[in-house]
């Protein structure tokens, strides 16, 4: 019953969240044009990047609360543990906020000391690009402290109640900076407010439950080495599928990073689709692994699948068939038509991740990450290597067949890793 909850509270979250971010989209394309909505998409990738600042807690925390679970051990242990967490967390991020705050206001000063003075367009234009950076800080704060809410309840087969909250919080981001866009708000406070009302009721929920519930100073230590493999396996998967938004930025113009950050955004939902199916298996995963219950470790892999491999094909068909028109009328033709070649790109990407996703999550579940990381960083390299070498002739094209590389080599190998350990398991 709980799963069956869990997977339709999901879903409905995820459906709301990318009817409001194409909402946003709309409205910015409409109210302050595709340059605008390319710096957010660039913004936006950013994002990705902040939750390395977690160094591999969010991972460690859904195998330590899996276990937990399994050993019997009392909920009080486990609050315990999501409490440290937190402050060890909240440590980290005010030093990072502190210290970026801190050379924000030093430098510009350190800088009119040798030039004489700053024109005041250039000092506003150093102070608005701060408050950005601080905007982008602050929000991958509160995002690591809702994930670490989702392993929490992850462990007890409860995430329905995360994704209640996750949609209530889309819904008052939706309110908010609409308001705020139809007012012909100010871009950088329209989009604080798009980032952070999302997120308010998840953190709510999290101060009671972090500190209004029962805890004791027990708890396991939080491994440093373990939760080290996990941050190096996920910093290769931040190089290897977040840096291509940098890049095209970089190699092109705004629109072009526009309607690229567009296309990975609706990849993205997918995978984030794929992804709550596969974070739900995560606890199941590592209990079953953990009693060497062999016949419910394969069992839980079949059904992930049967998920993954018939969800592919209707990825593939809507980016091929559905996208290309929907896309012009979407974007309100600010943007232009998307060629056919790009969106079957994005479609082939969408669907080997998926597939190296699901073993992916499996290796990682049951704490075999040093193979993922080696894949993560030999993904990366092809990636990066293959987008530098040809964007000067496959344009566009030469970003989203690197990450189709880096896929590719990430399903095989973690495929490889599962089946490996389903032999030894065999064994046991």
């Amino acid at each position: 019953m709980r799963l069956k909850a869990n997977t339709a509270a999901a879903l409905v979250y995820r459906a709301t969240q990318a009817l409001v971010w194409a909402f946003f989209v709309r409205l910015v394309l409409i109210h302050y044009g595709a340059p605008a909505y390319g710096m957010l998409a660039l913004l936006l990738s950013v994002i990705a990047w902040l939750q390395l600042c977690d160094f591999g807690i969010i991972a460690y925390l859904r195998t330590a609360f899996a276990r937990l679970r399994a050993q019997g051990a009392n909920e009080s242990v486990s609050v315990s543990l999501l409490r440290a967490a937190v402050v060890r967390t909240s440590f980290g991020f005010a030093l990072i906020l502190g210290l970026v705050s801190v050379a924000g206001i030093v430098a510009p000063r350190m800088m009119a000391g040798l030039d004489g003075r700053l024109h005041f367009a250039e000092v506003h234009t150093r102070v608005s690009s701060l408050g950005y950076v601080n905007l982008l800080i602050v929000y991958g704060y509160f995002l690591i402290l809702t994930q670490f809410l989702v392993a929490y309840f992850a462990a007890s087969y409860q995430q329905y109640r995360f994704y209640l909250l996750a949609s209530l919080g889309v819904l008052l981001q939706f309110l908010a900076s609409w308001i705020l866009i139809l007012l012909s708000g100010d871009l950088f406070y329209s989009f604080a407010t798009f980032l952070l009302a999302s997120l308010l009721p998840q953190i709510f929920v999290l101060v009671l439950v972090a500190y209004g519930r029962k805890s004791t100073h027990e708890h396991p230590p939080i491994r440093s080495e373990l939760s080290t493999m996990y941050f190096l396996s996920q910093l290769g998967g931040m190089v290897c599928y977040n840096i291509d938004v940098l890049m095209v930025s970089l190699y092109f113009d705004l629109r072009a990073t526009a309607i690229y950050g567009t296309l990975k955004n609706i990849a993205q939902i997918f995978i984030s689709v794929h992804a709550l199916f596969m974070q739900q298996a995560w606890a199941g995963l590592s209990q079953a692994y953990d009693l060497c219950d062999r016949e419910g470790f394969i069992a839980i892999i079949r059904r992930c699948e049967i998920i993954t491999f018939g969800a592919i094909p209707i990825v593939i068909i809507f980016f091929t068939v559905a996208m290309p028109p929907l896309f012009v009328m979407w974007t309100a033709g600010r943007l232009g038509p998307i060629d056919h070649g790009i969106a079957f790109a994005f479609a082939s990407f969408s669907a080997l991740f998926m597939a190296g996703s699901l073993y992916g999550t499996v290796a990682l579940a049951i704490a075999k990450v040093r193979g993922v990381v080696f894949l993560a960083w030999a993904a990366a390299s092809m990636s990066v290597c293959f987008a530098w070498e040809f964007h000067n002739v496959l344009h566009l094209y030469a970003v989203i067949m690197g990450l189709c590389i880096a896929a590719t080599t990430g399903f095989v190998g973690c495929l490889g890793i599962v089946r490996v350990e389903m032999r030894d398991l065999r064994n046991v």
